[in-house]
C-alpha cells in the first residue's frame, strides 16, 4: 500500500522547484478553501460569466400552436421554480488563473496536487485538455472524479505508516505555513465516522484529507506532445527497474527501431537527474532526503523527443502502487524481480567491501540492466480507457464505499449460509 509520504513526496507541489529545469513550465496557483468545498458539491453550477462553452445565437420564438411550455406539467413548473441555484463566484482565483495562463502563452493543462482531469474530456470542447481561460479550467476540474479522488480519497486510502515523520518532514522540507483553522466543518462528521477523533484546529498539522499547505493548482504549458513518446519508470527499491510506453491502447511501428537508443536516453536522464545517487533532485538544490528520489518506490512519466540529442522532459511523478497503472508491467512482477536480484546484490556487496574503493567505484559506474517494454504486435494492443468511463462507485473499493458494503454483506451471508448447513 502506498504510504503518505510517498504520496507527498510525489506532489507536483513537492517536486516542481526541485525538477523545474527539466520539465515544462508550471504556475502554482493555491486554491482557497471555499474553491475546493465548491469542487466537491454536487452540481455544476459555474460562474455567471461562464466562457467555457461557445457562444450560440438565441433561437427564435416558438410560435407554434403546440409550444413546448405545455408539454410540462404545472408540478413540474411549480418544483423548478422553488428551486434556487447560487452560481459560484471566484474572482480573485478566475483572474489568477487568467493572468498564469497569458504568462504561459495562452493555453495550458490544468492538474491538481496529483492529477490532470483526463477523464472530464468528454464535456469539454474539442474533448481535450488545452483550456484557453479560466473557465475552461474550472469545467474541466468540476466534471472531474480523479479530481474528487485528490480532494477526498488520496490520503485517506494511504497507509498510516511514518504518518507524523511523514507530515513534520514534508512541511519542514518545503517552509510551508500552515492554517491551523484549514479544515472544513462539512468534512467533520464524515472524518469523526470514519477515521475517529479528527484533527483539532490547535493541531500544527492538517486533517488527513488535505496536504500541508492545502491543495494547489498547477497549470502547465500546453504542448502538442505524441503519445507514442511518453514512458513510465518504474523505481523499486531506489533502483530503476522497468520502462513501459505509456499509451498502452496502440503500437507505435517506429518505436521498436529506437527502442535501445530510447533507453539509453532515459537511464542516463535518470542517473544524472533523478537518482540518489546522481548530482540531481533534491540534492543539487540543498535539501537531500527531502527529495522525490529520497523514497524508495515511486514511478515517473518522461517525454522523450524523437529528434536525437534534444533533452528528455518530466511530465509528472507518482507513487508506485494504489491508482499508478504499471501499464505494461505488473507491480508483483517488479518486485519479485527485486526480490530474485537481491542474493546476488548480497553477494556482490561482500565481494566489493574485499576488493577496496577502487573496485566499489567500478561497480557503481557500471549501467544497471533495465527492461524497456513496448508494443511490437497488433494482437495485444489493449483498450484506451479515454474511450469508455464507469461510475467511481463501480471501482470504490474503500473503507465506506457503497462496494465494500455490498461484498462485506455478501461474505457475511456466505458465511451464516455456512453455520446453518
Amino acid at each position: 500500500m502506498v504510504t503518505k509520504e510517498e504520496l507527498l513526496r510525489c506532489s507536483i507541489r513537492h517536486w516542481y522547484s526541485q525538477y523545474e529545469s527539466h520539465t515544462f513550465p508550471t504556475i502554482l496557483v493555491p486554491l482557497p478553501e471555499e474553491f475546493v468545498s465548491w469542487l466537491l458539491e454536487d452540481g455544476l453550477f459555474l460562474p455567471a460569466s461562464n466562457s467555457a462553452f461557445p457562444t450560440r445565437n438565441k433561437q427564435d420564438t416558438i410560435t407554434a400552436e403546440d409550444d413546448y411550455k405545455d408539454w410540462s406539467t404545472s408540478e413540474a413548473d411549480e418544483e423548478n421554480t422553488n428551486e434556487t441555484t447560487t452560481a459560484p463566484n471566484f474572482p480573485d482565483l478566475i483572474e489568477s488563473i487568467n493572468a498564469a495562463i497569458s504568462e504561459l502563452g495562452g493555453s495550458v493543462i490544468p492538474k491538481l496536487t496529483w492529477s490532470v482531469p483526463k477523464d472530464a474530456t468528454w464535456v469539454a470542447v474539442g474533448n481535450t485538455l488545452r483550456c484557453n481561460t479560466a473557465d475552461q479550467v474550472l469545467l474541466l476540474l468540476k466534471s472531474s472524479d480523479r479530481i474528487a479522488h485528490d480532494l477526498e480519497d488520496a490520503l485517506a486510502q494511504c497507509s498510516t505508516d511514518n504518518n507524523e515523520k511523514t507530515k513534520t518532514e514534508y512541511v519542514s522540507g518545503n517552509n510551508i505555513t500552515l492554517n491551523r483553522n484549514s479544515h472544513r466543518d462539512t468534512r467533520k462528521s464524515h472524518e469523526e465516522t470514519t477515521h475517529g477523533a479528527i484533527t483539532t484546529p490547535d493541531s500544527t498539522l492538517r486533517t488527513d484529507f488535505s496536504p500541508p499547505g492545502g491543495h494547489i493548482l498547477a497549470l502547465r504549458k500546453w504542448y502538442d506532445l505524441k503519445p507514442g513518446r511518453e514512458f513510465r519508470c518504474f523505481v523499486i527499491s531506489g533502483q530503476l527497474k522497468g520502462i513501459s510506453q505509456r499509451d498502452v491502447s496502440r503500437r507505435y511501428e517506429e518505436l521498436e527501431s529506437e527502442s535501445e537508443s530510447i533507453k539509453e536516453r532515459i537511464v542516463n536522464f535518470h542517473q544524472k537527474y533523478i537518482s540518489s545517487s546522481g548530482n540531481g533532485g533534491g540534492r543539487r538544490h540543498g535539501a537531500e532526503g527531502t527529495g522525490v528520489s529520497s523514497i524508495r518506490n515511486y514511478t515517473y512519466d518522461c517525454y522523450v523527443p524523437s529528434t536525437a540529442g534534444s533533452a528528455v522532459k518530466i511530465i509528472d511523478f507518482n507513487p508506485a502502487g494504489g491508482t499508478t497503472a504499471p501499464l505494461l508491467f505488473g507491480w508483483e512482477e517488479l518486485l519479485l524481480k527485486l526480490e530474485t536480484e537481491k542474493p546476488i546484490e548480497a553477494a556482490a556487496a561482500e565481494e566489493e567491501a574485499m576488493e577496496g574503493k577502487e573496485e566499489e567505484k567500478k561497480e557503481d559506474d557500471e549501467t544497471p540492466e533495465v527492461e524497456l517494454r513496448i508494443i511490437i504486435e497488433d494482437v495485444v494492443m489493449r483498450p484506451d480507457t479515454a474511450l469508455y468511463g464507469v461510475p467511481y462507485d463501480f471501482v470504490d473499493y474503500s473503507q465506506g464505499s457503497a462496494l465494500r458494503s455490498l461484498m462485506e454483506k455478501a461474505q457475511r451471508g456466505n458465511a451464516s449460509d455456512d453455520v446453518g448447513e
